[in-house]
């Protein structure tokens, strides 16, 4: 069965902007429209964040980072010039709990919800809204948490891209998808970041297809449920030692 989808996506992630131009071009028939919601955390929250994620980088990191950043100024599409450029409409709301998202999506005939946004769901949307599954970059249910390639590599667990069901346990959703990565202990988290972010057109294709077809493809890991706090400085360091001796071995053997 061919369901009609809706993308609901935070617009300021411009990381995410050509993976969903991709998905439009090969599914376009199948995406209803583009729903977009401003993240609701704080600044403070913000800032904490992506001081967090700055402090895993490596030093080395950091100007390759710069020169990313900077070559995708005023050349990295965004999200709504995607959805115009394939005639998507475009929606624009404060919160994903508020009744008028359900109203809407509801009058246009939307089956399912594929989910980028960082909102978190309540209870009482959950139950309105149709089926929401989430895109998450580590393996669910088990490695919950804003920070989940970090705390893969540092319990070393496989790098896992899940899609997922969303539920009032946050990350912990029955799973349809789970995409395994090749990523050795040698890649940094910032490499299998940028890895996850350059199959992310593949991951939601096969969701789709997925999901449209009733199955499933996932795997068990035995591992305890966590959600990954952000990294501490003594955190970080030992990543920072693991990885340089997963090099290290990997250089002697070469």
């Amino acid at each position: 069965m061919k369901y009609k989808y809706a993308l609901f996506l935070n617009p300021e992630d411009f990381l995410y902007a050509e993976a969903v131009d991709r998905v439009l071009a090969d599914h376009g028939d199948s995406i209803e429209g583009v729903y977009l919601f401003p993240s609701k955390s704080p600044f403070r929250k913000k800032m904490a964040h992506l001081l967090a994620n700055l402090r895993i980088l490596r030093v080395q990191e950091i100007p390759a980072l710069i020169v990313f950043l900077l070559g995708r100024l005023g050349r990295s599409p965004t999200l709504k010039s995607v959805a115009l450029r394939h005639g998507k409409p475009i929606f624009w709301f404060k919160d994903v709990n508020s009744p008028k998202v359900e109203e809407h999506i509801r009058s246009r005939g939307v089956d399912v919800v594929l989910n980028i946004c960082m909102q978190i769901y309540r209870k009482e949307a959950i139950s309105r809204l149709p089926p929401i599954y989430n895109f998450h970059g580590g393996y669910v249910p088990g490695n919950a948490g804003r920070f989940p390639v970090f705390w893969a590599y540092l319990k070393e667990l496989p790098q896992v891209v899940t899609c997922h069901r969303i539920t009032e346990v946050i990350d912990g959703g029955v799973p349809v998808l789970h995409y395994r990565l090749d990523s050795p202990r040698t890649e940094s988290v910032w490499e299998t970041t940028l890895k996850i972010r350059d199959r992310f057109p593949e991951i939601i294709e096969r969701a789709i297809h997925l999901i449209d077809d009733g199955a499933s493809e996932t795997f068990e890991l035995s591992i305890p449920r966590f959600y990954g706090p952000p990294p501490s400085r003594s955190d970080v360091a030992r990543y920072r030692e693991l990885l340089r001796r997963a090099r290290a071995e990997s250089r002697a053997r070469d």
